[in-house]
């Protein structure tokens, strides 16, 4: 396997790493991301969670955890997706790769629409679209060494058995590891270890995009850093795309080049990393950032904004704006504003560039938090 530009990889020169020029996510029947084609589309994805068992009463109401999604995902470049537990990122990313099924919307590889539920259409999303797990040790074998993990899916690449002991050193030696961890089984590994043959297992296929669901979550800090560094090498080498879902804000801001803000189901805010994390547009993505921590001590005079309510149930979501009732800016506090109960916001282009689905758009802003908190201290 050589080193840089593997055959079925892109190669580092077909996408730049700044991924989306605009920052703008697709919406419904935009053509991708800025002036590069998109290697992952997802368009206007639902996705029903209800049990589809008849009872005596009939069929259960639909509970979309996932409701009228649309992102895009070029090759070279990091989109984050962020949001509370449980407004749909993990279900999100499942649906993609096939775990979970769409009720409605396409899934495009490119130009084409695949469908996970035909034999067609799962082996294109296998050999194109990987997954790393939050939990690498459950995500592995215990039963298999790490040879015969890799083994398994470079046979599914279809390389001859003769090279795959070969492909195998090559994979494990390019995620840090060496040759003499191939025989050993997952018990033996420490947990960062262990995301190292994870990624080296879906990096066997010679992927396009991997979605990386909540990658260094479960590993000690020092060795979320090393896993974040390799993810960036091996994105930047081989031109990866990357969905990265996570909950650390700051290492979301780190490694993406966009940004998508999620909120019971839908997508509320999204746009270029750096443009969303210094104005962001919606309330919800305002609470969202003040609510990470601050390593300079010359900014931590902001005021943070604390949401009251726990997230509302997919089952039976707010009318209007989801986020309504929990919103510092809408109708709980001012009670004139009721098109946030009447009228559903959509995703629209702000003044400062991004995305943001909400009647108030800029309204509410960090620097007024951080007027606040100046005030307050004073």
């Amino acid at each position: 396997m050589p080193d840089r530009t593997m055959e079925g990889f892109p190669s580092p020169g077909s996408a730049s790493r700044s991924g989306d020029p605009s920052g703008s996510v697709p919406r419904s029947g935009d053509a991708g991301s800025g002036s590069l084609a998109p290697l992952l589309v997802i368009e206007d994805l639902r996705v029903n969670v209800a049990s589809d068992r008849r009872s005596l009463f009939g069929r259960p109401d639909p509970v979309y955890a996932v409701d009228g999604v649309s992102l895009a995902v070029a090759g070279g470049e990091t989109l984050g997706l962020v949001g509370e537990s449980g407004c749909g990122k993990s279900t999100l990313a499942r649906t993609v790769v096939g775990i979970n099924q769409p009720s409605s919307g396409a899934i495009r590889i490119g130009p084409e629409r695949v469908d996970a539920s035909t034999p067609n259409g799962a082996n294109t999303l296998r050999s194109t679209v990987q997954y790393v797990f939050q939990d690498p040790y459950a995500s592995l074998n215990p039963r298999r060494t790490v040879r015969q993990s890799l083994d398994e899916a470079l046979e599914m690449r279809g390389v001859p058995r003769a090279e795959r002991a070969a492909e195998a050193g090559e994979l494990i030696r390019r995620v840090g590891l060496n040759d003499r961890h191939l025989d050993r089984y997952p018990h033996a590994f420490s947990g960062g270890q262990r995301q190292r043959i994870g990624i080296a297992r879906a990096l066997a296929v010679q992927p396009q995009v991997l979605i990386c669901d909540e990658p260094v979550s479960a590993l000690d800090v020092s060795i979320q850093a090393q896993i974040i560094n390799l993810l960036e090498t091996l994105r930047d080498e081989l031109g990866l795309g990357y969905l990265f879902i996570a909950h650390d804000l700051s290492v979301v801001r780190h490694l993406s080049d966009r940004v998508a803000v999620m909120y019971l189901g839908k997508i509320v805010e999204s746009g270029p990393v750096e443009a969303v994390y210094a104005a962001p547009q919606h309330p919800y993505t305002v609470a969202l950032m003040s609510s990470s921590p601050i390593p300079s001590i010359a900014t931590r005079e902001r005021e943070r904004l604390v949401l009251t309510g726990d997230l509302p149930s997919p089952k039976n979501p707010p009318s209007g704006c989801r986020f309504r009732t929990r919103c510092p800016i809408g109708p709980i506090t001012n009670p004139e504003r009721q098109i946030c109960v009447e009228k559903a916001p959509v995703l629209a282009e702000t003044p400062s560039g991004q995305l943001a689905a909400c009647h108030f758009a800029g309204e509410m802003s960090m620097s007024a938090l951080a007027t606040a908190g100046s005030h307050e201290k004073e």
